[in-house]
């Protein structure tokens, strides 16, 4: 996501998987680790199993060199292997991908998943229906808590102190309102010189 979005994160590592020459990449990836003192797996490959085979429609050209092409995966790709994954780590990039894609049903979140992993094992329609209803559970979890933040009252904690209080209670921005001007109302001690 922070090569594919370039959206300012940093990250521990960067996922990926090679499509040819495994042992020359390999190669320079020790090198990177070294020159940068880095840990040598900063280039995760272990999340090739959640990296669909098929083919990636809108996927981006991040560099093209002389013998080595980089590419990153599509955002609806990427909302696809996020719900694969569905870790407690992935939920704000989870949220992200379902702002930038528009993708927030669990429907839609399902058709998407099935189209990415159709070529994928036999088991992957069980581990989709799976994982969808770990998504739809979460995503419930994560509307209630939306509105009930949106709900607070102001006087409560985390509620917007600029909305007027109920009637016979000052909101906290009218109390610090009043607070400041008794404050410069106050006469000022006359100091006399003799």
């Amino acid at each position: 996501m922070t090569l594919g979005l370039r959206d300012g994160r940093t990250t521990g590592d960067v996922d990926a998987t090679f499509r040819e020459a495994k042992g020359p990449v390999n190669q320079a990836v020790e090198s990177v680790a070294e020159q940068n003192h880095v840990p040598k797996d900063w280039l995760n490959t272990a999340a090739v199993k959640m990296l669909p085979t098929g083919p990636d429609a809108g996927e981006t050209t991040l560099y093209k060199g002389r013998r080595l092409t980089i590419v990153g995966a599509s955002a609806e790709r990427m909302l696809a292997t996020k719900v694969m994954a569905m870790r407690a780590k992935d939920h704000e990039d989870i949220r992200r991908l379902m702002n930038i894609t528009g993708i927030r049903e669990p429907d839609r979140v399902d058709a998407l998943m099935q189209r990415v992993y159709v070529n994928e094992q036999p088991g992957a329609r069980a581990l989709i229906k799976l994982k969808i209803t770990e998504f739809t559970r979460w995503l419930e979890r994560e509307t209630q808590m939306e509105a009930a933040t949106a709900e607070r009252k102001p006087t409560q904690r985390g509620g917007d102190p600029s909305v007027d209080a109920p009637p016979g209670r000052k909101s906290d921005a009218e109390a610090l309102k009043k607070a400041n001007t008794r404050q410069e109302e106050r006469p000022k001690a006359r100091v006399s010189r003799r």
